[in-house]
């Protein structure tokens, strides 16, 4: 709350008061009533500014990559709806979403209303795991005599996961070697015949046409192969190196690169039937073993999310 141009209506009111006493007339009167009408005006802005308030952010639920655009919506709801008060919203944000916060529409006079939606964008989202930034309310007069600001926490999170990008041909399966003919790619692969079959993937070059899952692929969700126990026996383990000492700065492109290489290899095995592990020597060391590979993948997701260049040990 800024008290200063309260103070000054205070002495201007009993100044005027003063000269009306003293001097009377039509014209100190006048004014004496105009600067009631004034301090009162002033004392319910400050009234409304102090109670009554309710604020929501609001963003859409789903899953956030890097890069996203993010527009979150500020529900702002007063129950004393005073004409002539005008308010401007700004997001208490954390360091790493200062070069994100984009203001749309953070400024409004309210007029009656008792309802009035802001909003701003977060673009582009970086990678890591947020809280909904608190919104701190500024809220004032018309003439800057009253300017009132309040802090509204809130508790809504959200995760912003690592970019990947589909690797081709690369294929991490036990024994496969692909190199290139020409314009065709070949696999040195041998055939698994006498293996159990564990499942279905998809097809991939390199697999032999005895290896297709035919009513699968009749399905009409592309052609697919059929997975052996040989295929998903020997698991990939992934190391990133988040030693402090190699990069310039913590929030380095560098680290930001390696992260989204390490998730679209744990991309890569996945689709290839193979579970898929993770190790970085951080502060907090991170060591996830490939267990399955649904759930490989989505730990090795949720733990490149938090992973920063914080370690001492170098790989």
């Amino acid at each position: 709350m800024r008290f200063g141009g309260i103070w000054q209506l205070t002495v201007l009111w009993l100044g005027a008061y003063a000269f009306w006493r003293f001097q009377g007339g039509f014209v100190s009167g006048f004014l004496f009533y105009t600067m009631t009408v004034l301090a009162v005006y002033v004392g319910l802005v400050w009234l409304t500014a102090s109670v009554g308030w309710s604020v929501e952010c609001v963003i859409e639920s789903r899953s956030w990559t890097k890069g996203d655009c993010m527009m979150v919506q500020v529900r702002i709801c007063r129950r004393l709806p005073l004409p002539f008060v005008w308010i401007q919203g700004e997001p208490v944000l954390p360091r790493r979403l200062w070069s994100a916060y984009r203001p749309d529409d953070m400024f409004r006079l309210l007029w009656f209303r008792r309802h009035v939606c802001l909003t701003y964008r977060l673009e582009p989202l970086p990678r890591g795991k947020y809280v909904v930034p608190d919104m701190e309310l500024i809220c004032g007069d018309l003439w800057g005599l009253v300017r009132h600001r309040r802090r509204f926490p809130q508790s809504q999170s959200f995760v912003v996961y690592p970019r990947w990008r589909p690797l081709r041909p690369w294929l991490p399966a036990t024994g496969t070697l692909f190199f290139k003919q020409g314009t065709v790619l070949r696999s040195a692969r041998k055939p698994a015949d006498d293996v159990t079959v564990a499942g279905i993937r998809d097809w991939q070059p390199g697999d032999r046409l005895h290896q297709i899952h035919w009513k699968a692929s009749a399905r009409g969700s592309g052609w697919k192969t059929k997975r052996t126990e040989a295929d998903g026996s020997s698991p990939v383990v992934l190391l990133l190196d988040v030693c402090r000492a190699n990069y310039r700065e913590p929030e380095s492109p560098l680290l930001e690169r390696g992260v989204e290489v390490a998730l679209s290899l744990a991309q890569a095995a996945v689709t290839a039937g193979l579970a898929v592990g993770l190790w970085a020597a951080g502060r907090q060391p991170i060591c996830i073993d490939p267990l399955g590979e649904a759930h490989s993948l989505q730990r090795v997701a949720h733990a490149l999310v938090l992973v920063e260049a914080d370690g001492t040990t170098p790989v």
